[in-house]
């Protein structure tokens, strides 16, 4: 009996991961059906495309990010700051000013989104890596996707300290 039961769920397990769903575990022990994360081009719609820098480093942190699309960055000191870093030196602060707060671009500190879901971490990393309208370029073939989590978890401690 136990044979067949390991059987079934690994049939199940197939027809889960083949219907496009990542399987989970749950503590019950019983197989949870999740939806995949799906990052999209903020502007078109598309599914990003992940070819800009095929060479860069996938680290714990871009593949937890990419299974949850909730940054693990998020509140983490070392992070914030290097995030800080990375926006200051990547032209960030010259368009949405050092403090978020906008200029020629829309601020990052208030409750004022341009597009939907930008929000969220997932939202906020769609439109830094794939760009946006006007002035927003993309940054997926310029930084690293952890870097890119990185100016997130910044982005959102400004939005938290404007609070």
């Amino acid at each position: 009996m136990k044979q067949r039961i390991t059987v079934v769920g690994a049939v199940l397990a197939a027809v889960v991961i083949a219907a496009g769903a990542a399987p989970v575990l749950a503590q019950d022990g019983n197989i949870e059906n999740t939806e995949p994360v799906v990052f999209k081009n903020v502007v078109t719609g598309e599914p990003l495309s992940y070819e800009g820098q095929p060479e860069q480093e996938i680290t714990e942190a871009v593949t937890n990010f990419n299974e949850t699309g909730e940054n693990p960055y998020d509140g983490d000191a070392s992070a914030i700051e290097a995030g800080k870093e990375i926006y200051e030196s990547n032209a960030c602060s010259g368009c949405h000013m050092p403090d978020g707060t906008g200029g020629m671009c829309p601020s990052l500190v208030d409750d004022q989104w341009t597009h939907e879901g930008l929000e969220t971490d997932k939202g906020k990393f769609e439109i830094i890596y794939g760009g946006g309208v006007g002035a927003m370029q993309a940054y997926g073939d310029r930084l690293p996707q952890d870097d890119i989590l990185k100016v997130v978890a910044f982005i959102n401690d400004l939005h938290a300290q404007a609070k």
